[in-house]
């Protein structure tokens, strides 16, 4: 469960964020949307190169629990997650994320994340979490 507690995490800090910009834009006019950085491959775990990440990020780690799925397969602080097992934006993508983890257990899944403007794949495994009764 531990996995759906960072889905959560993922999608409240999501959801700070687009409070703070909804924020912002009803104070004044909208500015103009920065450009995407233009990146020209990402590092996959093996070392291989694959072409440029096509969805911009729709959240941020700011939560790893040690030993679960996620610090096992590598995510950080400040990661920026791009696409999740195929997730990528659009309505409702937190719960999208959600559903392909509690459907997911024990299978790997891609996950596209930016890290310090380099992008890159990790793959995770959700695994249950919750303590043995």
């Amino acid at each position: 469960m531990k996995e759906v507690d960072a889905a959560l995490v993922a999608l409240h800090a999501a959801i700070r964020e687009e409070r703070q910009q909804a924020a912002l834009n009803t104070s004044s006019p909208a500015p103009a949307a920065p450009p995407q950085p233009q990146l020209p491959q990402r590092s996959l775990a093996d070392g291989s190169q694959q072409q440029p990440l096509g969805a911009p990020a729709f959240a941020e780690v700011d939560e790893i629990t040690e030993g679960s799925p996620a610090h096992a397969g590598g995510l950080r602080l400040g990661d920026r997650v791009c696409a999740f097992a195929g997730v990528t934006t659009g309505p409702a993508v937190l719960q999208r994320v959600a559903q392909a983890l509690a459907a997911s257990e024990g299978k790997v899944l891609q996950v596209d994340i930016l890290r310090a403007k380099q992008a890159m794949t990790v793959s995770l495994t959700p695994r249950n979490m919750e303590p043995a009764a």
